[in-house]
């Protein structure tokens, strides 16, 4: 018998490494010439489907759990609207699709959560002081502690990398390609 004990942090840890492959994953297969020719669907999708999806999602929210406040529900909105790749792998990989669509598609569902974190960020930060679980902070500089400790964490983990892969570089661990 085997007992595996998850907490919060190994699950959250184990959700992130597994969403930066399945988004590297995604990236690698995309064609940039042809995005290039066609952005126009990415740009669509993310421009206008993903703002009017939160506003509609939220107000959808709002009605249906009258419970929520409007900086709940938009928190409801935010995490709800961005689409998966995974979800929709048959559209993205199935040759009948134009190909624009399935790039477009793929480009969309990588980008929408890198989009969506800082909004999911202020809205929270937004209900942290209208709640008045802020500890007396205001919104924006809640959100500039979150923004700016995943700006550190990012630049400190690029470090870290560069480093590792430099030294084993120089240590003959890795070729070039």
């Amino acid at each position: 018998e085997l007992e595996v004990e998850a907490s919060g942090e190994v699950v959250r840890t184990l959700a992130e490494a597994t969403l930066a492959l399945v988004l590297f994953c995604d990236a690698s297969s995309i064609d940039l010439r042809e995005l290039r020719r066609e952005a126009g669907v990415p740009v669509r999708l993310l421009g206008i489907g993903l703002p009017l999806t939160i506003a509609l999602g939220a107000v959808a929210g709002a009605l249906v759990l009258d419970a929520l406040t409007i900086e709940e529900a938009v928190i409801l909105a935010v995490v709800l609207a961005p689409t998966d790749a995974a979800l929709g792998q048959a559209v993205v990989t199935e040759p009948r699709v134009p190909g624009r669509v399935r790039q477009g598609l793929n480009v969309e569902s990588g980008l929408n959560d890198g989009i969506c974190v800082p909004l999911l960020f202020a809205a929270v930060a937004i209900a942290d002081v209208e709640s008045g679980i802020s500890d007396g902070r205001n919104a924006v500089t809640l959100l500039l502690e979150e923004i700016g400790y995943g700006v550190l964490g990012g630049v400190v983990g690029g470090a870290v990398v560069a480093v590792v892969l430099v030294q084993a570089g120089r240590r003959g661990l890795i070729a070039d390609p």
